[in-house]
């Protein structure tokens, strides 16, 4: 969006946007007491940009830092300095890779 951010994202936009499952998304709301989408009287659910930050993050040290969800659990409790920080460096680290695999198939 040009200048503003959503307020809400509906689950099939948090699901686009995160490359994960509703299924996916409605299992960590029950293991994860951190994750709860606010739901309208329909019971909608309504996804907050921390919410979908927090899902992010989840993702990342699911997929990217192999943990299980109880360490997932610790170390979101902890603190996300340190998630930010490594998700920053893992996409870093990412980019240049695919920079030199592009280099290296022009030699």
């Amino acid at each position: 969006m040009t200048g503003m951010e959503k307020v809400y994202y509906s689950i099939k936009e948090v699901s686009e946007l995160s490359g994960l499952p509703f299924s996916t998304l409605r299992y960590w709301e029950q293991i994860f007491p951190m994750l709860r989408p606010h739901r309208n009287q329909g019971m909608t659910r309504f996804y907050t940009k921390s919410d979908l930050d927090l899902v992010v993050k989840i993702k990342f040290l699911r997929d990217e830092q192999h943990l299980s969800v109880a360490a997932i659990k610790k170390r979101l409790k902890v603190g996300d300095d340190d998630i930010e920080r490594r998700m920053q460096m893992t996409e870093l680290l990412k980019k240049i890779r695919e920079e030199l695999v592009t280099i290296r198939a022009n030699i």
